[in-house]
């Protein structure tokens, strides 16, 4: 990929470790503007830095977990 994603936006959750927090750092690198969210407040700000280094300030949103019941 070649920027690809330039000048996209991209939401996503659970970015902190793993797979999220590798897709994370791609798609930043690839120019998409990131909005990141994660339970875990340390690793998600982590990501955030290094996916967006460019930014002076950059962190990520943490909050608790929100339950959902009910049939697919």
């Amino acid at each position: 990929m070649t920027g690809q994603l330039r000048g996209k936006r991209v939401v996503m959750t659970g970015k902190a470790h793993g797979i999220g927090r590798a897709t994370a750092l791609l798609f930043g690198r690839e120019g998409a503007r990131l909005v990141l969210a994660d339970v875990n407040a340390d690793g998600g700000n982590a990501t955030a830095a290094a996916a967006n280094p460019r930014l002076p300030n950059p962190s990520c949103g943490s909050g608790a977990p929100i339950r959902c019941s009910g049939s697919a």
